[in-house]
């Protein structure tokens, strides 16, 4: 007769907390430490034997000589008991046939391993995300708490706090990115508690709470831990947390990229004022009304009247019912009308200089373009004007200027110096100013009068009254005032000035303070003001000289008299620039010399071909978005260096300068604009270091094959690798065999691109990580066009891993996409999707929406594998309303790969559905999109 057994017993153990044991969920009573502290050993080693010897040391700090004969008896024991069959062993040591999916300890310990590799691989599996959460990892008990003199009890907390805490900032930081303030706050909280003096948790803290918009409790927990660190252990804050407290002050996009979901206007390149507005509260009135009622408002005045702070102070008051976005173009460091639209086009990020890419970029949103400074520049910036706001539906357009446009609904806003029933309001200004240079300052019964009338004297005009101020840090006020009253009164170097004219009494103001500068200070102001945009003390050292005296220290000695300007922006180093009027009157009256002129621009030129040099590599690293802020802030003075050197025939210069850009050109989407400058410089005739010529060459075949494919890239290709022969570049010949062996996989020269794969495999082991990662992506591209999708996908993986380890974005970025579109490939559509969707969201916390359409028009056809079209449709609708803004157009870029992605969408909804989703797509910004891919997932499986 057959006998039908039932399933096998389970064994399941618990270590956090107390230990508990259970068959088939019954609890099994266990007296006795050691007997306790035995199955707990042996739980821990989950089916591995553990020797008697090791038993022994794990339970005894100092064991006996009978503690081995404890142990035996107390196994044999436990074997005549309900766990005997599950105890097995002898002398030479025993173990616990437990599956270690049954023991929590064991499965805690399993999911934060897998957690650790997710994060080093840098694809965190959203499954693991939800699985792993802080209630097991944080909230659960300390393993074993009633055996805490065992010594294994010991180690073991010790070794699970330090996984617990690396888990518990891992996942932090990774709710962090989510937008998940709240709940990452709530692990974040229990860290702070077991570890108040790491200082991990405390930036984990501030970076949530201001990305949940709590600026001030984000600044608050920063300070806090200053004082603790200073009470118990007399330290400093750390230099990381100190510029994160900076960062967070100053709204730094990076720091709350995450919180890119709160409806706040974004904002590029307006600037932080550095003082509070004074007065002038009319004026604001005046242009918040002229907005709602024009969409062309221009602010008119004398120069150094406030036009630009005006400008700031009312975009920062603007809200998002106005504005969803708001972008500053500054044309005081355009010199001629031909620069208007490039500088335009350079400020919008669109993809050219051309006004059809900034109506593409600006288009479709509620959008302000502040023109700075455009009296110089007049007819360019009404033509401009006028062709984008007949073709920008949202668009406004808020100009300063000394003259209107004169272009029709042109709103003109007046802004006079502080005179009649603003009088007060100059000598409020002058106040504050002076109490800045001279800190104690105050207006009194004894000194009121006399500041009134050297306000008077001023005309009120604020730039006027801030270099008067500014001169109190050397001098008391009636020597001012005698001083300024006189060189008003005379005027520039006239014997009077006619009254009313308030630009004259600017220059008296302006020619009062370079009078009384030494003969270094007059030296490097003469210097600075050729200088075509802002620039740091760092380039003043570089390109400025003097009379013996050091150029940084005189720059600081003229930016605390205001003839130099603070430039603060948002979570970015202090930058300098001259004031438009002050700029205008040293070129015209105190220029250099021919001689000491030509001097100065060859210096200006190596600086920013050292610039470049050192900044092309970082793109590509951990410090790429410092990187990329430098060379956009410095970018008037590299179009200047580059124009020095092509007119000297410098082309080693020139190469170094257009090359070590060519890479930043191309994440910033500036390919024709890129290639063309690396072109010019290529034009020069001469010789360069084979170095030098390497890397413009490999820059410009980049370029050429991001905008044109493998065809225009190949002219490049052949003089690049001889280029890096002639120089022993390895490293350049691996990525241009590389990039060459995806180029012959496409065009189906199948034993050419293997060939290439070989020999660019062969130089893995002897290139930098940069490399490795390039030449891996183009190794998986080229594998998957060849037909051998697994190889791909170990490619795409390695290469992905290297540059995230590395900070390489633009390639873990494109390793991913390119993992996304093999998954699709072998119909893996979950997969694909669950790749996709985190890096839109990195591709928009970088800042490429470019990049962010292509991997969401992907996802879109992963839609199609899951049965999800609707889903799809949506987001391919999204993707093309978008795209227009970014000159991306998915069809153009993928061929019949998103022709084919398409298709089957299309076919399987009805024309309803098919015109329901492209309504809902098209009111998704780039934050809705993400936020529409990320819950697919959960829809799917709804």
């Amino acid at each position: 007769m057959n006998t039908v057994q039932g399933p096998s017993p389970v064994l399941a153990v618990e270590l956090l907390g107390r230990l508990v044991i259970r068959i088939d969920g019954v609890d099994v009573p266990l007296r006795g430490e050691i007997a306790r502290g035995i199955i707990g050993r042996l739980a821990v080693a989950a089916g591995d034997a553990v020797p008697t010897d090791d038993l022994v040391r794990s339970l005894w700090a100092e064991p006996t000589d009978t503690a081995a004969v404890s142990v035996r008896v107390n196994v044999s024991k436990l074997r005549n008991g309900p766990l005997g069959p599950w105890l097995t062993g002898g002398r030479g040591g025993y173990r616990l046939d437990v599956d270690p999916a049954h023991v929590d300890l064991l499965r805690l310990r399993t999911s934060i391993r897998e957690l650790r590799a997710a994060v080093a691989s840098g694809l965190p599996d959203p499954d693991l995300l939800e699985r792993l959460d802080f209630a097991d990892v944080l909230w659960g008990g300390d393993p074993l708490t009633e055996l805490a003199d065992q010594p294994f009890a010991v180690d073991l907390r010790a070794e699970l706090a330090e996984e617990r805490r690396f888990a518990g900032q891992e996942l932090a930081a990774l709710h962090i990115e989510r937008g998940e303030f709240q709940t990452g706050l709530a692990g974040i909280a229990v860290l702070r508690s077991r570890t108040p003096l790491a200082e991990e948790p405390v930036r984990l803290e501030a970076l949530a709470l201001a990305g949940a918009g709590r600026t001030s409790e984000a600044l608050a927990a920063i300070d806090a831990f200053r004082e603790l660190l200073a009470d118990e252990l007399g330290l400093e804050l750390p230099p990381a947390l100190a510029g994160l407290r900076q960062s967070v002050l100053r709204a730094d996009p990076v720091v709350t990229a995450s919180a890119r979901r709160r409806a706040d206007v974004e904002r590029h390149g307006i600037p932080l004022p550095l003082t509070r507005l004074v007065g002038r509260l009319d004026v604001l009135d005046a242009i918040a009304e002229a907005r709602t009622n024009a969409r062309l408002v221009t602010l008119v005045g004398p120069g150094g009247v406030g036009k630009t702070r005006l400008a700031v102070e009312s975009a920062r008051r603007t809200g998002r019912d106005l504005d969803e976005e708001q972008w500053m173009v500054d044309l005081a460091a355009v010199p001629d009308g031909a620069g208007v639209v490039g500088a335009a086009a350079d400020a919008v990020g669109a993809t050219s200089h051309d006004p059809d890419a900034i109506v593409r970029r600006l288009d479709g949103r509620r959008s302000l373009l502040v023109l700075d400074n455009a009296e110089h520049v007049l007819d360019d910036c009404r033509a401009l004007a006028r062709r984008l706001l007949e073709r920008c539906e949202g668009l406004g357009v808020l100009v300063t200027s000394r003259e209107p446009l004169g272009i029709a609904g042109e709103r003109l806003v007046p802004v006079a110096p502080f005179l009649g029933a603003t009088a007060d309001d100059a000598v409020e200004l002058f106040a504050e100013r002076a109490a800045d240079a001279r800190p104690g300052f105050a207006l009194d019964d004894a000194n009121r009068d006399e500041v009134r009338s050297l306000c008077a004297a001023l005309d009120g005009m604020p730039l006027a009254l801030e270099l008067a101020a500014a001169r109190l840090g050397v001098m008391e006020l009636g020597q001012l005032a005698h001083s300024m009253l006189g060189s008003a009164a005379a005027g520039p170097g006239t014997p009077g000035r006619p009254r009313g004219d308030r630009h004259s009494s600017l220059i008296a103001a302006i020619e009062w303070s370079i009078d009384l500068l030494d003969d270094a200070e007059l030296e490097l102001l003469a210097q600075l003001a050729r200088f075509a945009g802002t620039f740091d003390f760092t380039d003043v050292a570089a390109v400025c000289t003097g009379h013996g005296d050091d150029p940084v220290a005189v720059a600081i000695r003229l930016a605390q008299q205001s003839l130099l300007a603070v430039v603060e922006r948002e979570g970015r180093p202090r930058r300098y620039r001259m004031l438009e009027s002050v700029k205008a009157h040293v070129r015209a009256r105190h220029p250099l010399t021919e001689v000491a002129a030509a001097a100065w621009s060859a210096r200006h030129a190596a600086r920013y071909a050292d610039l470049a040099d050192r900044l092309g590599p970082k793109v590509r690293g951990l410090e790429r978005r410092v990187a990329r802020d430098e060379l956009i802030a410095a970018a008037p003075d590299f179009r200047l260096a580059l124009e020095t050197a092509i007119a000297a025939g410098d082309r080693e210069t020139a190469l170094r300068i257009a090359g070590g850009q060519a890479e930043h050109w191309m994440r910033e989407g500036r390919l024709v604009d890129g290639r063309a400058e690396v072109d010019r410089a290529l034009a020069v005739p001469g010789e360069a270091d084979p170095a030098v010529e390497a890397r413009a060459l490999l820059g410009v075949a980049l370029l050429s094959f991001q905008s044109g494919g493998f065809d225009a890239a190949l002219p490049y290709a052949d003089p690049a690798f001889a280029a890096a022969e002639a120089a022993g570049d390895v490293d350049r010949q691996a990525v241009l065999l590389g990039y060459t062996a995806y180029g012959r996989s496409l065009r189906g020269d199948r034993a050419a691109a293997e060939s290439l794969v070989a020999q660019a495999e062969a130089l893995l082991d002897s290139v930098e990580p940069w490399v490795r990662c390039s030449v891996l992506l183009c190794v998986g591209q080229a594998l998957r066009t060849l037909g051998r999708p697994a190889q791909a996908l170990e490619a795409l993986h390695s290469s992905r891993s290297v540059a995230v380890r590395t900070g390489y974005e633009w390639i873990a970025s494109s390793a991913t996409y390119v993992t996304g579109k093999v998954l699709v490939d072998v119909r893996r559509g979950r997969d694909a999707i669950a790749v996709l969707v985190p890096g839109v969201g990195e591709a928009l916390d970088e800042g490429h929406p470019t990049s962010a359409l292509a991997l969401a028009h992907l996802v879109g056809g992963a839609c199609a594998l899951i049965e999800r079209h609707y889903d799809g449709a949506v987001i391919f609708a999204a993707v093309d309303r978008l795209g227009a803004r970014y000159d991306y157009n998915p069809v153009v870029a993928e061929g019949v790969d998103a022709e084919a992605h398409r298709r089957r969408i299309a076919e399987a909804l009805t024309p309803r559905e098919r015109a329901h989703a492209v309504a809902i797509g098209s009111a998704l910004d780039l934050t809705g999109l993400f936020e529409f891919a990320t819950t697919l997932t959960e829809r799917a499986a709804a």
